[in-house]
Formats: structure tokens, sequence, C-alpha cells
């Protein structure tokens, strides 16, 4: 998406990705830098993520999200912008919440 940033970082425990506004959709990017890195862990995400109320778009975010978490390895969530209706959902559903 033309009017969207992110930058993944490859560390030991797996990708950490920092997003702009999120307009593509967290999925969305966690899933290109994967394509791009070639790495398939996730270890944390900082950024928007528009999500802005609950809705199948965050329901579905949230579901990834802990699908690629794991029980064991949950992924560490920063959030910074466009989340404001749903901080709760996150740190209920992901675990590991900043």
């Amino acid at each position: 998406m033309a009017d969207d940033s992110a930058v993944a970082l490859q560390t030991e425990k797996g990708l950490f990705v920092i997003t702009g506004c999120g307009h593509a959709g967290v999925v969305n990017t966690l899933e290109h830098a994967r394509n791009v890195t070639g790495e398939q862990r996730i270890f944390g995400i900082m950024g928007g993520f528009h999500l802005k109320k609950r809705d199948r778009q965050t329901i579905e975010t949230i579901h990834y999200l802990k699908k690629q978490g794991g029980t064991c390895h949950p992924i560490s969530l920063y959030r910074i912008a466009c989340t404001c209706g749903i901080c709760g959902e996150f740190s209920d559903s992901i675990g590991k919440n900043r």
C-alpha cells in the first residue's frame, strides 16, 4: 500500500516488525516481512495496527497473532496508535502485551 511503511528486523528469536499506521493491515505486513526475509517466526510487533473496533478484521487479526505466537512463545506487542477500542482484547487474547 502506497501510504504505509514498516521495518522488519531479523533477530535470533525471529522477526521484530515496526509498523506505521498499519493501513495495509498488520497481518499483510507480517506476511510480507516473512516472504521478503524467509524468516517465519514472529518475535514482536510495534506500531499502529489500524484496528479501531471489534469487527471481523480485528477478530481475524487476533486469531492470526495468537496462532503465530502459540502458547510457548507469545508475540510481544507494543501498540502505539490505531488500536484505541481493542487494547484489552489484545491483552486478553495474545499474551505478552506492552
